[in-house]
């Protein structure tokens, strides 16, 4: 025999109850094709483009059509299974009769819903199709994605996370830099000695010693870039590896509910911390590469006094017995 809850659900079955979900289910239906199709236009004009919120916009709006579904789904399933159990001891009452119009009206919704999204009953899938697909795909410009993601734990890792970067590459910029100048004033003081044809002891000494301590610093200031280019690098792939995570989750059709903290605001959130990663990372190569001018600058300087002072075709004579600098 039915059990009480059973018999429960089929005297409370409310039509207007289930009217409410499938008419939000409908609406939410509408807001997704509505806004998937404008951000389809907004993207093909602006170089397959859209903002980061506009990316949250559309996930989150798939999220609750999604979710509204499910419940309907579930609330069929409920029905379903207890007029059975009502039917099979009591016939076709009215409270039965009135459960089944509700089930029906919430079967053809989940079939209209499976026609038309691809959805997947058994696990609460979705597959929107091809163009939601595309926009899915069009690159973002993701300047404001942190105020789409709302979690103050995240957003104070992350000024952290980025004031340590930027220090670190101020900090850098700035002593790598100081080099390189000072090596170029003293490459220039090399050739106007070369030019004059002599120099003493003292200065010969000052300028090798200098060009070995420089090379010091330059090979000390590539293993701090090298460094750091390689932590933030790693910090770019553990955010890539969770952003992977979630567009294999929305690839297979599950996509998260709510606003400032879905997954979705988390993705664009991931993203802008790569963007801006990869803004520092290319000024650290950039450094890199000033050492390595750096220190092109100071072999040729070096090779060239050494030829001039000591090779077989020296041009400069050097006085060992000056006390003063030339």
């Amino acid at each position: 025999m039915a059990d009480q809850k059973d018999l429960d659900l089929v005297a409370r079955a409310n039509i207007d109850d289930a009217s409410r979900k499938l008419q939000t289910l409908q609406k939410q239906y509408e807001q997704l094709i509505t806004l998937q199709d404008r951000l389809a236009k907004k993207g093909a004009n602006n170089n397959f483009t859209i903002s980061s919120r506009d990316q949250v916009n559309l996930s989150n709006t798939a999220g609750n059509y999604q979710a509204s579904l499910n419940d309907v789904n579930s609330m069929q399933q409920q029905y379903g299974s207890s007029i059975d159990r009502a039917r099979s001891n009591y016939g076709n009452t009215d409270n039965i009769k009135d459960a089944q119009y509700v089930y029906t009206k919430l079967t053809n919704a989940i079939e209209k819903a499976t026609f038309q999204m691809g959805y997947n009953p058994s696990n609460g899938t979705i597959r929107p199709g091809d163009s939601f697909n595309q926009v899915q795909g069009y690159r973002t410009t993701s300047s404001s994605a942190f105020r789409t993601y709302n979690d103050p734990s995240y957003e104070e890792n992350r000024q952290n996370s980025m004031s340590e970067m930027r220090s670190n590459l101020r900090s850098l910029s700035r002593e790598i830099n100081n080099i390189s100048r000072s090596t170029s004033t003293t490459a220039g003081r090399v050739k106007n000695t070369i030019r004059s044809g002599h120099i003493t002891s003292e200065r010969y000494d000052e300028y090798n010693t200098n060009f070995g301590t420089t090379q010091d610093s330059v090979k000390g200031y590539r293993t701090s870039v090298n460094t750091s280019i390689d932590q933030y690098n790693a910090r770019r792939e553990s955010l890539q590896a969770e952003i992977d995570s979630i567009n294999k989750s929305q690839a297979s059709g599950k996509f998260s509910t709510g606003s400032l903290s879905s997954d979705a605001a988390y993705k664009a959130a991931n993203q802008s911390q790569i963007d801006e990663i990869n803004k520092v990372v290319n000024k650290l190569k950039d450094l890199n590469n000033t050492l390595d001018s750096t220190d092109s600058t100071i072999s040729s300087s070096k090779g060239h006094l050494k030829g001039s002072v000591e090779g077989d075709n020296a041009t400069v004579s050097k006085d060992p017995y000056r006390n003063s600098f030339a």
